[in-house]
């Protein structure tokens, strides 16, 4: 065999070696598709549960004490000279369990948004921002811009799931007073914004020390983007506040450009 023989010979063995890794690295991401849709079925239906457990349970409860206390301020007014102590603590009491009640319903809708399933995203990001402003402290706003159509629900999902995280964000750590949410249809993709005028933070050093600190919630908003082959960023600096920006590319169709299907 001369050499320009086995130089052919090495190239041919080299492309069925090439090939052989490109096969194997096809079945480990299917692999890993196939696993994190297992996942995302399992977290469904224990998020489903925790919603019915919740109905079933602590906002009954809760509901039960809002009209025990209203009962029992009408029987007090009856008797006026009697007990006036103890209709000023039921007075106290009240509009604390009616936030409990609105904390716990908000928590359902976290759980499980039936109006994301039922109507979509722009309603359910509506009925999210009113519930937000009957548990919080700091003002919440939406704009909705050119976009009211339905998406693949696992789309719908993806999006709504980066918005709930974000704001999570926003209301744990970034001492806001003012929260924005923003939702538009621009040359051909959809747009979502958050925006908050906290306190801000490096994205730089938080990206850098995610695996130590466990941002798992950056590392989510992440790749359920990528799902949706999206853009996802983060504008952020100490005492200015926080910018977070989706862009999905959305089809002719209405849905959107996700990478679901592709092998």
């Amino acid at each position: 065999m001369n050499e320009k023989e086995r130089s052919i010979e090495e190239l041919l063995l080299e492309n069925e070696t090439l090939k052989a890794e490109n096969k194997a690295a096809r079945e480990r991401i299917a692999a890993l598709r196939a696993e994190r849709d297992r996942i995302t079925k399992r977290e469904e239906k224990v998020r489903k549960r925790l919603a019915r457990d919740l109905h079933d349970g602590p906002a009954q409860l809760l509901s039960a004490i809002v009209m025990s206390v209203q009962f029992a301020k009408q029987i007090l007014t009856r008797t006026p000279e009697k007990l006036d102590k103890l209709r000023e603590e039921l007075e106290e009491l009240e509009p604390l369990a009616t936030k409990a009640i609105h904390q716990v319903q908000t928590m359902l809708f976290d759980l499980r948004p039936v109006t994301l399933e039922t109507q979509g995203l722009a309603p359910a990001l509506e009925s999210y921002v009113k519930r937000l402003r009957l548990v919080d402290d700091f003002a919440v706003s939406l704009d909705v811009e050119d976009f009211s159509e339905r998406l693949d629900a696992k789309a719908e999902a993806a999006i709504f799931s980066i918005v709930q995280e974000a704001v999570g964000n926003a209301r744990k750590h970034a001492h806001a007073s003012h929260l924005e949410l923003g939702i538009a249809r621009r040359d051909g993709n959809l747009v979502v914004t958050v925006c908050d005028d906290g306190q801000g933070f490096d994205v730089a050093r938080v990206d850098r020390s995610y695996d130590q600190c466990g941002s798992l919630g950056l590392l989510n908003m992440r790749e359920r983007a990528e799902m949706l082959n999206g853009e996802f960023s983060i504008e952020s600096a100490v005492g200015q506040g926080t910018l977070v920006k989706l862009i999905v590319p959305l089809q002719a169709d209405g849905g959107t450009d996700s990478g679901e299907g592709g092998g």
